[in-house]
């Protein structure tokens, strides 16, 4: 792995988009995994849910919505 530090550099804006729907552990994989499962799932891994998008979304339209967000509201790069 390779850090590099960039000084006088900073975050004026960050955005995420995530997909809609929203199912629980068991909603995901009720074979694989009951109330009691999810429980200790969640506990260990501190995740309760999982964000599902539909089959034609891809993660690069996530990311260019979210630039489009920092666009609209920031003007692109000065903000005001």
């Amino acid at each position: 792995m390779s850090i590099q530090l960039v000084k006088g550099v900073s975050l004026e804006a960050l955005a995420c988009t995530v997909p809609k729907k929203c199912v629980t552990l068991t909603e995901y994989a009720p074979n694989l995994v009951d109330g009691k499962s999810a429980r200790q799932i969640e506990n260990v891994s501190g995740f309760h849910s999982l964000r599902i998008a539909e089959d034609a979304i891809k993660s690069s339209d996530l990311a260019c919505e979210s630039a489009r967000q920092i666009l609209i509201n920031f003007g692109g790069g000065g903000g005001t």
